[in-house]
């Protein structure tokens, strides 16, 4: 997925990912929807992130499908790094989320008040997509169309 070349004029970018060290953990923080964007979690976890946290609000959702989505989005960013994340949701939904996809914890479902306890372990562990991003992805695709290219001028017509 290509970055945004522009931000908005009402928003200004850090100079870099920011993670904030709490006890023996390195937080990487993502703000609402910024959970739903691999490369920025991919940039917390370069910056030394050794957990992820996605703190939103999805009262706008209202009780729609979508807020079960977004923690779903939020969750693949756990698979793919292999980072504990933990959501905080004012409205719901909030959970700990394991490095496999599991919850941890039980699902806080939104509007609903509570408190969510789980477990987590710092990780340092360096998957593939934490290493290369997308390229693998887009190498791979570039080689098929090149094949399939390829072979189509082989063949007899």
């Amino acid at each position: 997925f290509p970055r945004p070349k522009e931000v908005p004029r009402d928003y200004t970018p850090g100079p870099k990912p920011h993670v904030f060290e709490i006890k023996d953990a390195r937080v990487g923080p993502m703000i609402c929807f910024e959970a739903l964007y691999p490369w920025l979690a991919r940039d917390l976890v370069k910056s030394g992130a050794t957990v992820l946290l996605n703190v939103s609000n999805d009262a706008w959702f209202l009780k729609t499908a979508a807020a079960t989505q977004h923690i779903e989005q939020a969750r693949l960013r756990a698979i793919e790094l292999r980072r504990y994340l933990i959501r905080n949701a004012g409205t719901g939904i909030s959970a700990v989320v394991d490095p496999t996809g599991a919850y941890s914890s039980e699902k806080l479902p939104i509007f609903t008040s509570g408190i969510v306890r789980g477990e987590i372990f710092p990780l340092e562990i360096k998957t593939p997509y934490a290493l290369w991003g997308d390229w693998p992805v887009v190498a791979g695709s570039l080689g098929l169309i090149g094949f399939y290219f390829w072979r189509k001028k082989q063949s007899p017509q």
